[in-house]
Protein backbone atom coordinates (compact mmCIF):
# COMPACT_ATOMS: atom_id res chain seq x y z
CA UNK A 1 0.00 0.00 0.00
CA UNK A 2 1.21 3.61 -0.82
CA UNK A 3 1.59 5.98 2.22
CA UNK A 4 -0.65 8.54 2.11
CA UNK A 5 1.35 10.43 4.03
CA UNK A 6 4.58 13.02 3.44
CA UNK A 7 5.93 13.17 7.39
CA UNK A 8 5.05 13.56 10.44
CA UNK A 9 1.27 11.82 10.40
CA UNK A 10 3.18 8.89 8.73
CA UNK A 11 4.65 8.14 12.01
CA UNK A 12 1.77 8.45 13.72
CA UNK A 13 -0.07 6.18 11.06
CA UNK A 14 2.24 3.76 11.19
CA UNK A 15 2.19 3.16 15.21
CA UNK A 16 -1.68 3.15 14.78
CA UNK A 17 -1.91 0.34 12.26
CA UNK A 18 0.71 -2.04 14.16
CA UNK A 19 -1.17 -1.57 17.66
CA UNK A 20 -4.39 -2.59 15.55
CA UNK A 21 -2.23 -5.95 14.68
CA UNK A 22 -1.27 -6.96 17.70
CA UNK A 23 2.34 -5.09 18.41
CA UNK A 24 3.62 -3.71 21.05
CA UNK A 25 4.91 0.02 20.91
CA UNK A 26 7.97 0.45 23.34
CA UNK A 27 8.12 3.97 24.43
CA UNK A 28 11.66 5.10 26.00
CA UNK A 29 12.44 7.63 29.13
CA UNK A 30 14.55 9.86 27.45
CA UNK A 31 15.27 10.28 24.17
CA UNK A 32 17.52 8.69 22.12
CA UNK A 33 17.94 11.68 19.01
CA UNK A 34 17.89 14.90 18.83
CA UNK A 35 16.70 17.50 16.12
CA UNK A 36 16.75 21.58 15.51
CA UNK A 37 13.66 23.18 16.18
CA UNK A 38 11.28 24.09 12.79
CA UNK A 39 11.35 27.75 13.25
CA UNK A 40 9.45 28.62 9.90
CA UNK A 41 7.33 26.04 11.33
CA UNK A 42 6.62 27.50 14.47
CA UNK A 43 6.76 31.08 13.14
CA UNK A 44 3.62 30.10 10.76
CA UNK A 45 1.72 29.24 13.14
CA UNK A 46 2.60 32.11 15.73
CA UNK A 47 1.51 34.53 13.25
CA UNK A 48 -1.59 33.40 11.27
CA UNK A 49 -1.25 35.29 7.60
CA UNK A 50 -2.41 34.13 3.66
CA UNK A 51 0.82 33.27 3.22
CA UNK A 52 1.27 31.22 6.37
CA UNK A 53 -1.92 29.44 5.97
CA UNK A 54 -1.01 28.25 2.64
CA UNK A 55 2.06 26.90 4.86
CA UNK A 56 -0.22 25.17 7.03
CA UNK A 57 -2.40 23.70 4.66
CA UNK A 58 -0.19 22.31 2.31
CA UNK A 59 3.13 22.18 3.74
CA UNK A 60 4.45 18.75 4.64
CA UNK A 61 5.47 20.05 8.07
CA UNK A 62 2.22 22.08 9.03
CA UNK A 63 -1.06 20.25 8.97
CA UNK A 64 -1.96 19.61 4.85
CA UNK A 65 -5.69 19.31 4.27
CA UNK A 66 -5.41 15.82 2.62
CA UNK A 67 -3.19 14.52 4.77
CA UNK A 68 -5.15 14.85 7.74
CA UNK A 69 -8.31 14.48 5.90
CA UNK A 70 -7.55 11.01 5.17
CA UNK A 71 -5.50 10.15 8.63
CA UNK A 72 -9.00 11.24 10.38
CA UNK A 73 -11.11 9.23 8.22
CA UNK A 74 -8.93 6.18 8.69
CA UNK A 75 -8.39 6.35 12.27
CA UNK A 76 -10.93 9.15 13.95
CA UNK A 77 -14.32 6.62 14.30
CA UNK A 78 -17.31 7.92 13.35
CA UNK A 79 -16.87 11.17 14.97
CA UNK A 80 -13.50 11.77 12.41
CA UNK A 81 -15.70 15.14 10.64
CA UNK A 82 -15.67 16.36 13.72
CA UNK A 83 -12.03 15.94 14.29
CA UNK A 84 -10.95 17.22 11.08
CA UNK A 85 -12.55 20.64 11.26
CA UNK A 86 -11.77 21.83 15.02
CA UNK A 87 -8.17 21.31 14.27
CA UNK A 88 -8.33 23.97 11.97
CA UNK A 89 -10.89 25.95 14.09
CA UNK A 90 -8.17 25.99 17.19
CA UNK A 91 -5.67 27.41 14.82
CA UNK A 92 -8.37 30.39 13.83
CA UNK A 93 -9.07 30.71 17.10
CA UNK A 94 -5.55 31.11 18.85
Amino acid sequence: MRSQYRHAFGDNDYGLRATKCGYDLLELKEPIAEQERNFAYHEAVRTLTLKNWRFILFHPKGVPVREWFFFCKTHGGWLWPVNFAVRYLKMVWR
